[in-house]
């Protein structure tokens, strides 16, 4: 106890009078050398609970007080200013900044938050894990109403992760993914080259549950140079789920911005086209436009089951009413007229 006691008192003179006369200083119990390595070293092995191998304290009120400073410099490969490590215990921390403390700051000396990071080109935090249940990143709210987890904000990019929402461009999300964008910006943006009958290639897919019997999937197809809407039943069908528009009333427009009825077809002036064109091979595809009162259907089309494929009919119900041939002849009461 002597001699450390008459080493501090040593250390003490020596660094008082700002000059250090020994290449390495060792500080322990047991008497051993420091390595070579090191111009400081300091051993504690003994097992008091809560003890301290450096105890640094400063005190007075200058403008800028460090108590503890390392400086690294050189052409070093890898200059390192402080390397901390914590083994062999059952908790092992390495670091530990606790609350009354103070802030953290990296790349500032003027924190304005428990932890502040601040550098013009680097990313402010990188995180990566190797383990098969880490996570990169977990944020938690313990101050009891745990409705805030994390929020990003930036002159370009912001967003919050909320209650379970996830809020880009608002603070209050009311959905699971909410996207408030200003004028002239895209709300979502999504790049995929998809392909119209390929399921795991589209643009956006919408499950009606985590195993799913039924899907929409939207997207643009690269080779066809066209836009598709489909739904399906996954892995299954592309035929058996219907597609709904407009399903609860309200009018659909085609090439125009105000239609006035349930579906509003708008064709380019001055040109003369086919404003809806129904195109099948089916054996008994016949119904181009049909009105349904409940008790009572009409329906006009062409019929490939019969004999003359090419006849245009007009049928109540399953009953034929007029037909007008390919030739020309229009018979009413008969399929088979015999002139006009």
């Amino acid at each position: 106890m002597k001699k450390k006691k008459l080493f501090v008192f040593l250390l003490g003179f020596i660094l008082q009078t700002n000059n250090i006369f020994s290449q390495n200083i060792g500080v322990n119990t047991t008497g051993a050398s420091p390595a070579v390595t090191n111009l400081f070293e300091v051993l504690q092995p003994g097992a008091l609970n809560n003890s301290i191998g450096i105890y640094v304290s400063h005190s007075g009120i200058p403008t800028t007080g460090y108590a503890l400073q390392a400086i690294k410099s050189g052409a070093s490969v890898n200059n390192i200013a402080a390397y901390l490590s914590a083994t062999g215990g059952t908790n092992n921390y390495a670091l530990i900044v606790p609350p009354e403390a103070g802030r953290v700051g990296i790349g500032t000396i003027t924190p304005t938050a428990l932890l502040h990071l601040l550098d013009g080109t680097l990313t402010g935090i990188y995180s990566t894990t190797a383990g098969a249940s880490g996570w990169g990143g977990d944020f938690h709210n313990t101050d009891g109403g745990g409705d805030r987890y994390a929020q990003l904000a930036g002159a370009t990019y912001s967003g919050i992760f909320m209650n379970g929402n996830v809020g880009i461009g608002t603070t209050s999300p009311a959905a699971k993914l909410e996207v408030q964008a200003g004028s002239g910006v895209n709300g979502i943006r999504t790049i995929q080259a998809s392909e119209y009958n390929s399921e795991g290639n589209s643009g956006i897919r919408l499950f009606d549950a985590a195993t799913p019997t039924g899907a929409l999937q939207m997207g643009v197809d690269a080779t066809l140079n066209a836009g598709y809407i489909q739904a399906m039943q996954p892995t299954v069908s592309w035929t058996t789920r219907p597609l709904l528009l407009q399903a609860n009333g309200g009018n659909v427009g085609i090439g125009t911005t105000a239609p006035a009825e349930s579906i509003h077809i708008f064709g380019s002036a001055g040109t003369i086209s086919e404003r809806i064109e129904v195109t099948s091979v089916g054996a008994n595809d016949r119904v181009v436009y049909g009105l349904n009162r409940g008790a009572k259907r009409w329906d006009m089309g062409v019929n490939s089951s019969k004999t003359n494929v090419n006849d245009l009919q007009f049928r109540e119900d399953a009953t034929v009413r007029m037909v007008i041939q390919e030739g020309g002849n229009v018979g009413i009461g008969t399929t088979a007229p015999t002139s006009i």
